[in-house]
């Protein structure tokens, strides 16, 4: 016997609508016999690196020499030069650069001229887009078909975006999975389509209790898991003129050893081979110097405010000249139990009451080495409340 919920669908099927009323889109599946799937081998931009027409990830700090690294990828690409690991040289072909942090003129062409890149093989692309009414900010998001289109008629094998933030869009929540993935599917299938390795560059972020080196790229999570490689660069734990580069998540292939560079006292550019090193032994020592960091700013919130609290903007502009940055204050303060409140001048101040940061009231023992005591974890501090 045929239910009436059953009766009404069979009626709405029959009428080509919905059982809300709206009319059924004909929306058809794209399905494949694995039958008539002819298996394809990887392709290799950079063997077990960077495989061809994927979409890869660099991580790493600022200041590392990433963006000069991938310079120097580009520059063999353009060549046809073998690879710093001696496994194969670069299939040579044409490199697409979009970067907003360095300057065309000033940067890039002389950095590629030292690395004795092919110039006619690279071309450089403004981070905005021109229509007949107006200028936008470049982004993945609105201008993929166009950035397709220049992939095609350049015959690009690489293109490089640094950093990928910067270009996905005013609209875009890079902490939500949604719409990383609205990003990134489409800029996977364009790299797939053109058989172009698109790389791109991120910061890590400032989780430091993160033991996962994938989850310390910047941004969702997501942008690791859709890479096909995530790489990372930093410092040298020995070496602090030299940096390593190390895989750090390699779908395609076993990883690849990690590879050290940096630059000789004369500034080349240069890699000076494997390491045993690896991602998180890295991120270890990035940890240690972010506490380091830390553990200064808070003798520093020790020393000014021991005797007397302060205004909130003298304590920054203080911190400043002592070369303290907001995050770090913010943290230090947070983990000692400052406490900010609005209030009337500080003693031997001056003024109307404002935003007033003081120290809770130190036990014996609580200082500098000790920090508060559990009890007075009750830090009321928060963005708005003069920090």
């Amino acid at each position: 016997m045929t239910s009436p919920k059953e009766a009404a669908q069979y009626l709405a099927n029959e009428a080509g609508i919905s059982l809300n009323g709206h009319a059924m889109a004909e929306w058809k599946l794209r399905r494949w016999d694995l039958t008539n799937i002819t298996p394809r081998e990887v392709q290799w931009l950079w063997y077990k690196r960077l495989p061809r027409g994927k979409f890869c990830l660099l991580g790493g700090d600022p200041g590392l020499g990433k963006s000069y690294m991938t310079l120097d990828i580009a520059a063999r690409v353009s060549l046809g030069s073998e690879w710093p690991d001696h496994i194969g040289s670069a299939p040579i072909g044409n490199t697409l650069i979009i970067s907003v942090e360095d300057g065309m003129e000033d940067t890039i062409r002389p950095r590629l001229d030292l690395l004795g890149a092919d110039l006619s093989r690279i071309r450089c692309i403004e981070p905005i887009v021109d229509s007949d009414t107006k200028t936008a900010g470049l982004n993945l998001a609105d201008h993929l078909m166009e950035l397709e289109q220049e992939i095609i008629d350049y015959k690009a094998s690489l293109l490089i975006l640094d950093p990928v933030l910067a270009f996905t869009g005013l609209k875009a929540d890079t902490h939500r999975a949604s719409d990383v993935r609205s990003i990134l599917g489409p800029l996977a299938n364009v790299a797939d389509r053109t058989l172009c390795t698109v790389l791109g560059i991120m910061h890590l972020n400032k989780r430091s209790t993160e033991l996962n080196s994938l989850y310390r790229i910047s941004g969702s999570g997501d942008f690791g898991a859709a890479a096909r490689s995530v790489q990372l660069v930093g410092k040298h734990p020995e070496n602090e003129d030299r940096r390593v580069l190390a895989p750090v998540k390699m779908n395609l292939s076993a990883k690849p050893v990690s590879l050290e560079f940096g630059f000789t006292p004369e500034g080349e550019f240069t890699w000076y081979g494997p390491t045993t090193l690896e991602a998180n032994q890295i991120l270890q020592m990035v940890d240690a110097e972010e506490k380091s960091a830390r553990e200064s700013a808070k003798d520093f919130l020790f020393d000014i405010l021991q005797d007397r609290p302060w205004f909130a903007k003298d304590v920054w502009e203080a911190a400043d000249a002592n070369g303290i940055s907001k995050n770090t204050l913010r943290r230090a303060a947070s983990e000692i139990g400052v406490i900010i409140s609005q209030g009337a001048p500080p003693t031997g101040k001056r003024g109307s009451p404002g935003w007033i940061w003081k120290l809770l009231p130190q036990e014996p023992g609580n200082g500098p080495e000790n920090g508060p005591e559990e009890s007075h974890t009750q830090n009321p501090l928060s963005v708005g409340l003069g920090i």
